[in-house]
């Protein structure tokens, strides 16, 4: 389990801020392949106002100037409405429409920098170890759970003395 995983030294500490419920009606979403469809996603979460509420968030914790931050969408339009919104050199997207060279050139940045955020959508969970990374924001609702622990133990993973935070939204 992953408490005995941390007790064991494997995991970084970690702990769960869940911000709040950004589907204004689940009862409007439809599952397909045992998950939400990203369309009904799109369509029931105000992204302007969970953007601008990403941003303030942002002045609150210091994602973006006092942490590694991995910020997981669902879609590649909100990953760069995010990234755009920020305008800052300190948070850089990830996703499917890069090119390979781009996707290692940010994968690098991030690996070098002291600080920042990754924005992706549905990249950075399965099959990539990124340590240095200490918080967490989850953006995709989702209802596959592993999907959810695989984006975790991103910032879980263990080095050094650091703590992981998980902001969910």
């Amino acid at each position: 389990n992953i408490k005995q995983m941390i007790d064991d030294g494997y995991l970084a500490p970690t702990q769960f801020m869940s911000i709040g419920n950004m589907l204004s009606s689940e009862s409007e979403m439809q599952v397909q392949n045992g998950d939400y469809r990203n369309e009904d996603i799109d369509r029931v979460i105000d992204r302007t106002a969970l953007i601008n509420w990403i941003i303030a968030d942002d002045d609150k914790y210091n994602w973006s100037t006092q942490h590694k931050t991995i910020m997981y969408t669902n879609s590649i339009a909100t990953t760069e409405r995010i990234v755009n919104q920020f305008n800052s050199p300190n948070v850089r997207a990830i996703h499917s429409k890069l090119s390979k060279s781009e996707m290692e050139a940010t994968m690098q940045w991030f690996e070098q920098t002291t600080n920042g955020i990754i924005v992706n959508c549905r990249m950075l969970t399965v099959g990539v170890d990124i340590p240095s990374a200490d918080r967490i924001v989850y953006l995709l609702p989702t209802m596959i759970h592993s999907r959810f622990l695989q984006s975790v133990f991103r910032a879980s993973t263990k080095l050094g003395d650091k703590q992981a935070i998980v902001y969910d939204y």
